[in-house]
């Protein structure tokens, strides 16, 4: 298909933020990838939209209205190296754009009534399955405490990137972000141990923080 190759021939593993407009309504959808063309490619797939087709207002309308009549715009590029702030810029063009098939302010946490199972029961008989599997379970302690502070959170650890110093221990990426006042946790994800340093304010002051996974063994605070 003349589409995909052009697609892929552009757009392989090139980060980036787009833009689908349907034609018939002129009713729009803004989207991120880390690889525009691979992201692109599902909407092409009948399976993809068959399954996203409840969850996802964009792929409910290609489904109603077909794909071919759809418009795609690429809005913006970045290099492999500079693409930490997608999520900021795909919300940059949502509040220009006000895409009619996003759900949802794209920063905001997809819970409460903008999820897509907001206001549905659970059937009975999901209900039931659900309890027969952990009937009779047995959970260690450790396992109840994960579940209580939140299974496979990964510490982070701040470190000021010009003296070294220990300043910070986080239990998890997201609570660090939330903590740091960053819009998302991928902002710290894409420099934990990779010694890119990021200006944040922790209690009032501000400091360039390298963010580690693991604490230093020499370090003694």
């Amino acid at each position: 298909m003349l589409v995909d190759l052009l697609l892929k021939k552009n757009y392989n593993k090139v980060p980036g933020i787009y833009l689908w407009v349907n034609n018939t309504n002129n009713k729009s959808y803004v989207g991120k990838s880390v690889n525009i063309y691979q992201r692109i490619s599902k909407y092409f797939s009948k399976s993809y939209i068959n399954s996203n087709k409840q969850k996802m207002a964009i792929c409910g309308a290609i489904e109603k209205y077909n794909i071919n009549n759809f418009t795609l715009y690429i809005l913006e590029t970045f290099s492999t190296q500079n693409y930490l702030n997608l999520s900021e810029r795909e919300n940059y063009w949502y509040d220009i754009i006000k895409p009619s098939y996003n759900i949802q302010t794209i920063l905001q946490p997809f819970s409460g009534s903008n999820h897509y199972r907001f206001g549905k029961s659970v059937p009975d008989t999901v209900k039931l399955k659900i309890s027969n599997t952990l009937k009779g379970r047995i959970v260690s302690e450790k396992i109840r405490s994960n579940h209580i502070l939140g299974a496979k959170k990964k510490a982070v650890y701040c470190y000021e990137f010009e003296t070294g110093k220990f300043l910070m221990m986080y239990s998890g990426l997201r609570i660090a972000a939330r903590a740091l006042n960053l819009k998302d946790s991928f902002t710290i994800r894409y420099r934990l141990d990779k010694n890119k340093p990021l200006q944040v304010e922790i209690e009032n002051i501000k400091y360039n923080v390298l963010f580690k996974s693991n604490k230093n063994s020499d370090d003694k605070n």
